[in-house]
């Protein structure tokens, strides 16, 4: 990993050897491992371009500041915001910066300071510094509860008041100020070209640590009894009961000029030098330069952020960020010719790694990797597998490739009844001696009595055979493009999806601490277990399900499973988090049921399509930082576009101002790609949406109700819950909705309705009065008109007699009854 020391009880050493024998003892100690690239994130593809920095500050939103040649930046994980003189900054060229405890940012340039007060909602208000350092160089700042210390180049060392008007009080005048910092105790510690100074709270000088190292004085950091010192002629450690420094050798490089120095969370020091950076915990030592990775050598500053992501500003290549110092990688730069590492293993002869690639093997050398010379007749063959018989004889198998290494000599192998081009992809001797060879063209064996095919294999349509394992209950199993064979030592048996295998095809096989058979396929890892089979593929975690190799890991008891999108520890029926190429694997997709192997301490050494890539298996049990998420602004409107009334607690909103506005900004300087944003409006949206980190939500005229507005963080399949954030509220039915607005509307409609009513019935009254008057008139007029008529008929000269249809007599007048004698 990087360079290391291996050396216990070397910091009591260095106490009590003289500086030329430690230099020699270390020179003697120290192996590098330079043939190795870790992963380090440079930031030019995401627009900043940048070359000098000179200073990072994270601030309490969780911004980083970067103070650099042409200007203070400003980073959120998705874009870069450059402030210049343009914006009102007194020069370019950033030196320093510090956070006052109001949230203000101070600033210190070549010509003077500024202070810049964040905005909530993003933006940022400039202004001037005190006139009194307008021609300075503010080479240092440091805030101490209400005071701030300012350091300048040439003109001495300074503080003032941040809560009262008050005169800068001078604390020594002409001197070039390099670092100013603070100890738990709250004194104050500042380096200058003549050395190191402690002051109290007050501003009184307590101690001076004169110092002539012969070289530039850069850059310190107090540590318990002593004070780690960074010269232009390197490392010193000062021991402040004598006050004399002591010199401390870096390994791998003549001279050095350490110009920062940052510890780690767990204690370690970190060194930002010319020739790239250091890490110095205890006895050990790692050392990053380009060869192994770094973008740039000569670091001018450095900054953990809450996530723990380290962050380095060179003086010649910009920014970059290191997640992740416990993976590194063989790659092409490192001698590695082959993108596909199908094999890893080791080699007892040699004490060292065997990659078995699409261009030959290769071996791990001090400075990379090189063409094993024993293997030159397969250089550019393509090598599927490396293994170590009983004998302790090496076979090699691929494309067309069977061969043996024994005796010093590697001599080809053939096997009679392989009569057609194959692919060897697997072998094993088991335990009683056989050997048994996977291909393309079916299963072979060998042993003493002779070689052997297995036609039962075609006859269940069977082609290409993956993987040969042996369990600890001596059964054999065989992984195949059609399924499972496993042999008894007597007969083999088949199982197949026709008979409740999961998958069709079964690419590696492996047996878990508890006798558990686990099988690699198509749809994830298959559990064999008392004859039956159970799948764990999407919906046990996995992110990639097409398996390459199982690998059983004891100590843990789980499995690490290979896949074609990262690799993932698996345990109790769930995948954990995946590591992928993001997380510094040289590709996401694993190659062969033999590209991972697990060395003797632990360490992974993952081949995929891309490169090799070692793993300490403790990095994926680490606690993850966790994205930060706020909002910059929340709040409703009377119009989508107009001024803003805060949305914090539970409020209710009228309904003339019902348009709701979340701006929301995502911060995860890990991995930005992976965090998604989502967010629901319970009373508005049916479902949970998907957004980027940085957003503004907007709700336009809803309609009355109550509403509860959640949101939360998505890193891949983990949800992060971000109940602080809530919001809710209710929007006001408008006056119309009351009750006694209905009545009044009521009451108000119907007063025409009622006033139409009566006049229309008034109207009906009268009409019906002259009809009542014409009908009385009319029947008057019919009573006479009968009573003249029956005047007429009973007084006639004539018989008048009339009958009805049936012959019954309806009119008998007075000459009728003269006439005939009869009365009515």
């Amino acid at each position: 990993m990087g360079l290391t020391i291996k050396n216990t009880g070397l910091y009591m050493m260095i106490r009590k050897t003289p500086v030329l024998l430690v230099a020699i003892f270390m020179m003697v100690i120290i192996y590098a491992v330079s043939g190795q690239t870790y992963r380090f994130n440079t930031y030019r593809d995401k627009g900043y371009s940048a070359n000098q920095i000179f200073s990072l500050l994270q601030d309490d939103r969780g911004y980083i500041w970067i103070g650099s040649g042409v200007g203070l930046s400003r980073y959120d994980s998705d874009h870069f915001q450059t402030f210049t003189v343009e914006n009102g900054l007194p020069a370019n060229e950033i030196l320093s910066l510090a956070q006052d405890s109001s949230g203000a940012l101070w600033v210190g340039t070549a010509l003077g300071m500024a202070r810049i007060y964040p905005r909530k909602d993003g933006t940022v208000d400039i202004k001037n510094g005190l006139t009194f350092f307008s021609r300075y160089s503010i080479s240092a700042l440091a805030i101490q509860k209400d005071w701030l210390w300012i350091g300048t180049r040439r003109n001495g060392l300074y503080r003032i008041s941040l809560k009262r008007q008050a005169p800068v009080k001078t604390l020594e005048k002409g001197v070039s100020v390099k670092e100013i910092k603070l100890s738990a105790d709250g004194s104050v510690w500042v380096l200058d070209e003549n050395g190191l100074k402690r002051y109290n709270m007050s501003g009184r000088l307590l101690k001076n640590y004169p110092l002539d190292l012969g070289a530039r004085l850069k850059s310190f950091l107090p540590v318990r009894n002593s004070i780690w010192l960074g010269s232009g002629r390197g490392l010193y450690r000062l021991d402040m009961e004598n006050g004399r420094p002591r010199f401390f050798s870096l390994p791998g490089v003549a001279s050095i000029d350490v110009n920062r120095m940052i510890a780690g969370r767990d204690g370690a020091l970190w060194l930002a030098v010319n020739k790239g950076l250091f890490r110095i915990d205890g006895d050990k030592v790692n050392y990053w330069h380009k060869k192994n990775g770094l973008p740039g050598e000569d670091i001018r500053a450095l900054l953990f952020d809450a996530e723990n992501n380290l962050w380095a500003g060179s003086y010649t290549n910009g920014l970059f960020s290191f997640s992740n110092r416990y993976v590194f990688s063989y790659t092409e730069k490192d001698g590695l010719l082959s993108p596909a590492v199908n094999c890893v293993t080791d080699d007892p002869a040699t004490g060292r790694r065997l990659l078995a690639t699409d261009r030959g093997i290769f071996i791990t050398a001090a400075d990379g990797l090189s063409r094993d010379p024993r293997f030159t007749a397969l250089n550019d063959k393509i090598i599927w597998f490396i293994y170590h018989d009983n004998s302790g004889d090496l076979w090699l198998g691929g494309e067309d490739v069977l061969m043996r290494y024994s005796g010093g000599g590697l001599r080809p192998v053939r096997l009679a009844p392989v009569t057609a081009e194959c692919t060897f992809l697997d072998m094993l001797q088991d335990k009683t001696g056989r050997y048994w060879f996977a291909t393309t063209i079916g299963l072979f064996a060998r042993d003493g009595q002779g070689e052997y095919a297995f036609p039962e294999f075609a006859r269940h349509d069977i082609r290409s055979v993956w993987d040969v394992f042996q369990a600890s209950g001596d059964t054999l199993f065989f992984g195949t493009d059609n399924g499972l064979a496993f042999y008894d030592g007597k007969t083999f048996e088949f199982v197949q999806d026709t008979r409740g295998l999961p998958d069709r095809a079964i690419y590696t096989i492996a047996e878990d601490s508890d006798g558990g058979i686990w099988l690699g396929g198509d749809r994830g890892i298959i559990l064999r277990k008392n004859n039956r089979y159970t799948l764990y593929g999407r919906e046990a975690g996995f992110e990639g399900t097409i398996i390459a190799q199982i690998l059983s890991d004891p100590s843990r008891k789980g499995l690490w499973v290979c896949t074609d999108k990262g690799i993932q520890f698996f345990k109790d029926g769930r995948a954990g988090r995946p590591f992928r190429a993001i997380d510094g694997l040289a590709g996401d997709e694993f190659t062969t049921q033999n590209s991972t192997w697990m060395a003797p301490d632990g360490r992974l050494w993952l081949g995929v399509f891309g490169g090799l890539t070692v793993l300490d298996p403790q990095w994926m049990f680490r606690e993850m930082p966790q994205p930060r998420v706020f909002y910059r602004r929340a709040g409703f409107s009377a119009f989508p576009d107009s001024q803003l009334i805060v949305l914090n607690a539970e409020v209710t909103i009228p309904y003339d101002q019902a348009n709701i506005l979340f701006d929301v900004q995502g911060i995860y300087y890990y991995n930005p790609s992976a965090l998604r944003l989502e967010y629901r409006l319970e009373g508005y949206d049916t479902d949970w949406r998907q957004t980027r980190p940085v957003q503004v939500i907007r709700y336009n005229r809803l309609s009355p109700g109550k509403y509860h507005f959640r949101i939360r963080a998505r890193l891949g399949d983990q949800i992060i819950p971000l109940d602080s954030l809530d919001r809710s509220f209710e929007v006001e039915h408008p006056f119309w909705f009351s009750w006694w607005f209905i009545v009044l509307v009521f009451v108000v409609a119907m007063f025409p309705l009622l006033l139409y009513f009566r006049y229309q019935s008034g109207k009906m009254e009268e009409v019906n009065k002259a009809l009542q008057e014409q009908i009385s008139k009319n029947s008057r007029d019919l009573a006479l008109a009968e009573a003249l008529l029956e005047n007429i008929v009973e007084h006639s000269g004539h018989i008048l007699i009339t009958v009805d249809v049936k012959g019954r007599i309806v009119t008998w007048n007075k000459r009728a009854e003269e006439i005939f004698g009869f009365s009515k």
